[in-house]
């Protein structure tokens, strides 16, 4: 039942941070806290959530650094203190704490949160953030709920870094928030189109993302 969620970008360390429960942390000096520790019963499946390669080099991001987060269960392995890297001789270290423990189904949800939040970070379009994160909104609210998507979209909004956050998550919370109509489907349409022309790939992902995870509870 042990259950590390691995953040191997990060992006995915900071919004992990307001998406995750507290609870004990590990990682390396250069990276102090990229190890989420969790005791779930029953144990979640193993799953990694990583940009595709055409988004990978659009983004800049070397091809061994395009893994966002890990959830590592049963038949993973992690290394923690007192070992030292072999590579670079960095210590591994422990934050003390305690440790959380929550369902498996309910923390793989979460990372899969953390990983679309940390996607949606990471193609921000250099103008139209708002317009953006309106897009992204009503794109996740069918797929996870509005509620889900509302974190997700602020934990994104946050790691943006700027003064227009709290004006921009305002924005949201106004919009989109509306009861579905009968042009539901035109409408999901509709804001898929406009999410792709902002962030190419980022829809089909996350929609590859959420089908996985309904897989994975049993098609629930």
């Amino acid at each position: 039942g042990l259950v590390d969620v691995d953040l191997d970008s990060p992006v995915a360390v900071d919004v992990a941070d307001l998406l995750l429960p507290d609870t004990v942390k590990s990682g390396r000096k250069k990276n102090p806290r990229s190890h989420h520790w969790f005791v779930c019963d029953p144990a979640p499946p193993s799953r990694r959530y990583f940009l595709t390669k055409p988004m990978a080099d659009r983004l800049m991001i070397e091809s061994g650094e395009a893994t966002l987060v890990e959830l590592r269960s049963t038949g993973h392995q992690t290394v923690v203190a007192p070992s030292i890297h072999p590579v670079d001789g960095d210590r591994y270290m422990w934050h003390q704490g305690e440790i959380c423990e929550i369902d498996g189904e309910v923390l793989a949800g979460l990372v899969l949160d953390v990983a679309v939040a940390a996607l949606l970070a990471l193609n921000r379009p250099l103008g139209s953030r708002e317009w953006f994160l309106f897009h992204a909104f009503g794109f996740l609210c069918p797929r996870l709920g509005p509620e889900r998507a509302e974190k997700i979209v602020e934990a994104a909004s946050a790691h943006f870094d700027d003064e227009e956050h709290d004006k921009r998550m305002l924005a949201v919370r106004s919009f989109l928030r509306k009861p579905v109509d009968d042009d539901a489907p035109m409408m999901e349409g509709l804001l898929a189109a406009e999410l792709e022309r902002l962030a190419p790939g980022v829809p089909d992902l996350i929609s590859r993302w959420c089908e996985r995870g309904r897989r994975d509870r049993g098609g629930a």
